[in-house]
């Protein structure tokens, strides 16, 4: 449960160095940048995630800094305690990604309920209640899900324009980004930041997709796209399916449509900012996990020699750790006294155990003080 929490922990910090981080990219660029160039820019949660995890563990980015304190008085043990348990925080958080998950499973299978529509389409067809949204999803094979006064209450032209939002959504791949946001939500759900995120990733989604939408339309139909937005723009949405109705974004999506931004460089420039990024906070992320921290210790002795003449001082010592987590090749790198505190310190640090498991050549400094 430790080892899931310490992943849990790391992947929050990283992703709410990432939220921050591509929120101001986002707002000094707006004036400037595509929506697609914005919503692409959330690919660097996933891609910075990927990064920590894969980047290369060496001895270049396994240094204990600052030095780990350890004070010790004359035959009184030192003051160290293993890093504290902590299962209710682990059951609380398990007990709220396990809810937020069901009821994404339990409205993505009322979903899968709604009938069958015939339907000339390459796809599958079903039909909703009218008080939802037109949307798309799917893994393999996309399913559009369309209102029932979706044939009645739509000319021919607001049905095209809308069937052509929805297969610009599952041409951009939006319902596998969908589950994969959903997924990186579940990690990270007790974080606000995270809230935050997923919020600007479906607008931005949304904004993006309408941009591609104006990209295959004569400029004279602007218009005609802007005016099914204000009108229809209504309805419920669902998790995970992208989809046609966000009443909230009205204003932003007609503006957007009338500015119209889309430039063929933005995927290759997003997507290298992205990368920058990811690697960037990847390396961050990395620096952050080289605390070394010992999980039992046994004490060392203060040196009586030492304490009769009120001398402090440390030593520092370089080692590998094993799959246990037990220190092996001890070398002293640097001591302040010769030969003074090293015996005992050599003595007592060999019997712990250190939370950085399979490790080659940490470090870590034991100080002798007389005081706190």
């Amino acid at each position: 449960m430790n080892t899931l929490m310490e992943f849990i922990v790391l992947a929050n910090v990283i992703l709410s160095l990432v939220v921050l981080a591509v929120l101001f990219i986002q707002r000094v660029t707006k004036q400037w940048s595509s929506c697609l160039f914005r919503y692409q820019l959330w690919f660097t949660l996933p891609m910075a995630l990927l990064a920590s995890a894969l980047w290369p563990d060496n001895d270049a980015f396994y240094q204990v800094s600052p030095v780990l304190n350890s004070y010790i008085a004359p035959s009184i043990e030192v003051l160290l305690e293993a890093p504290a348990n902590t299962p209710a925080l682990a059951i609380l958080y398990s007990i709220g990604a396990t809810m937020i998950a069901g009821l994404m499973v339990f409205q993505i299978w009322q979903l899968y309920r709604c009938p069958n529509v015939k339907s000339a389409a390459p796809y599958r067809v079903k039909q909703q209640k009218k008080s939802f949204s037109p949307a798309i999803f799917g893994v393999i094979k996309p399913t559009l899900w369309l209102p029932q006064d979706f044939e009645n209450n739509y000319s021919t032209k607001q049905k095209k324009l809308i069937l052509l939002h929805e297969v610009t959504h599952w041409q951009s791949r939006d319902p596998w980004f969908n589950i994969l946001a959903s997924i990186i939500f579940l990690i990270a759900w007790w974080n606000p930041l995270c809230w935050l995120a997923l919020k600007h990733y479906q607008r931005d989604q949304e904004l993006a997709c309408d941009e591609k939408v104006c990209h295959q339309l004569p400029r004279e139909e602007y218009s005609d796209y802007a005016t099914l937005i204000l009108e229809k723009s209504s309805g419920r949405n669902r998790p995970l399916v992208s989809q046609w109705a966000q009443q909230s974004l009205v204003k932003e999506r007609i503006m957007n449509i009338k500015n119209n931004k889309l430039r063929r460089g933005a995927t290759s420039l997003s997507l290298v900012v992205a990368s920058v990024l990811a690697l960037s906070i990847g390396a961050v992320s990395q620096e952050s996990q080289t605390s070394l921290e010992p999980t039992s210790v046994v004490h060392p002795m203060y040196p009586i020699e030492a304490a009769k003449n009120g001398i402090e001082g440390f030593v520092t010592f370089e080692f590998d750790t094993d799959d246990a987590g037990r220190p092996t090749n001890l070398t002293v790198v640097k001591a302040s006294h010769q030969d003074l505190f090293q015996n005992e310190a050599k003595a007592a640090i060999s019997q712990w155990t250190f939370s950085a498991k399979g490790k080659k050549s940490v470090q870590y400094t034991l100080e002798f003080s007389l005081g706190q």
